[in-house]
């Protein structure tokens, strides 16, 4: 995952008209995490979420991801949801074969906005149960993380002040916690 990762950070570099190896310094020693999600089935409990309104908080919340970017393998039952620029949620169905990719945080303030991070949820409506497994890309965390000089203009100004990756996600990591007490 971490050799494909830094392949796909090249690609970025490449998108920003930056020469191919321009991530490499920040990416020597990255931050890469896979978990193992489990939803279980949810045979018998539908009515009872449906009745109390609460089918749209069975999975994971709305969010976004904190770092570069996200690759998800995921299962092939359905439940991933991705909101769309018109503020409708869209299924993500699972293709045999294929990684899901999210723009994360980090991403989006290294480039000033023009990637945005990807908000997005997981509704398990299923009744057999759903397994996913993303893996979270950063740079390395002592890297420092701001907008890329060739996405800051005049007409578009710095929107982020620069932090050390690693410090930007201990601060949303704790602040995700404090939403969640």
């Amino acid at each position: 995952m971490l050799h494909l990762s830094r392949h796909v950070l090249r690609l970025f570099a490449l998108s920003l008209a930056l020469p191919e190896t321009y991530f490499d310094h920040v990416a020597t020693h990255p931050g890469g995490v896979a978990r193992l999600l489990h939803y279980p089935g949810t045979d018998g409990l539908e009515q009872g979420f449906e009745a109390a309104g609460a089918v749209e908080t069975v999975g994971i919340r709305p969010h976004c991801d904190f770092e570069c970017f996200t690759i998800l393998l995921q299962s092939q039952s359905s439940g991933l949801q991705v909101l769309s620029p018109d503020g409708s949620w869209v299924d993500a169905q699972p293709i045999q074969d294929t990684f899901v990719m999210n723009i994360g945080e980090i991403m989006t303030r290294m480039t000033n906005g023009l990637y945005k991070s990807t908000i997005h949820r997981v509704v398990q409506k299923s009744k057999t149960e759903r397994y996913s497994i993303p893996f979270f890309f950063s740079v390395n965390y002592d890297a420092v993380v701001g907008p890329l000089p060739s996405c800051v203009t005049a007409e578009t100004p710095a929107k982020f002040p620069s932090i050390t990756a690693g410090e930007y996600i201990i601060e949303r990591l704790k602040l995700a916690v404090r939403h969640n007490e």
